[in-house]
C-alpha cells in the first residue's frame, strides 16, 4: 500500500489557493475533523485536508451553518473510523491467517529436517563401513600384493593346469 505524503499547514494553503487567513481560519475551526498528528515540532494534516477545506469553503458559500459543516463531518468522521475499523480487523485477521500458515510451514520444515538428519546419519554410517572395506581390501592388497602371481609361479603353469 503507498503511503501518500502528509501536508504541513503551508502546503495545505497553498494547494487550496485561498488566503493564508482564510485557511487558517477554516483549519482552527475545523481542526479537530481534519486529523492533524504532530510530526516532532510540525503539525502535518492527511494528503486529502486540501480538498476538505475547499468543501467547506464551498458550503459556506451555500449557505451552510459552522454546526451544519460540523455534523456533516463528523458523520464522514464517523463512517471513515468505521471503514478504518474494518480495515483494520481485516488487516489482524490477515495476520493471524499468515502467523498459522507460517507455524505450519515452520512444523513442516523441522519435520523434513528431522527425517533428513536420520537419513543423513544412515547414510554417515553407510560411508563409514563402506570406507571400512576399502581400507580393508587395500591393507590386504598391501600384505599380498602378488598373493595371484605366486600362485601361478609355485605351479609352474596356470589354473587349468594347461601350459
Amino acid at each position: 500500500m503507498l503511503q501518500e505524503k502528509w501536508l504541513t499547514l503551508s502546503e495545505v494553503i497553498h494547494r487550496t489557493h485561498f488566503s493564508e487567513s482564510e485557511a487558517r481560519r477554516l483549519i482552527k475551526t475545523f481542526a479537530s475533523y481534519l486529523s492533524g498528528r504532530n510530526f516532532g515540532d510540525i503539525i502535518k494534516y492527511p494528503p486529502a485536508t486540501p480538498e476538505v477545506i475547499v468543501l467547506v469553503a464551498k458550503l459556506y458559500r451555500q449557505g451552510w451553518t459552522t454546526d451544519k459543516i460540523m455534523e456533516a463531518l463528523a458523520t464522514t468522521k464517523q463512517e471513515e473510523t468505521k471503514n478504518l475499523e474494518d480495515e483494520l480487523n481485516q488487516e489482524v485477521e490477515n495476520l493471524v491467517q499468515l502467523q498459522s500458515l507460517f507455524c505450519h510451514l515452520m512444523r513442516f520444515i523441522s519435520d523434513t529436517i528431522r527425517d533428513l538428519s536420520a537419513e543423513m546419519a544412515v547414510l554417515t554410517e553407510r560411508l563409514l563401513q563402506a570406507e571400512e572395506e576399502v581400507n580393508n581390501l587395500r591393507e590386504g592388497n598391501q600384505r599380498y600384493p602378488d598373493a595371484r602371481g605366486s600362485l601361478y609361479k609355485n605351479s609352474g603353469s596356470n589354473i587349468l593346469g594347461q601350459d
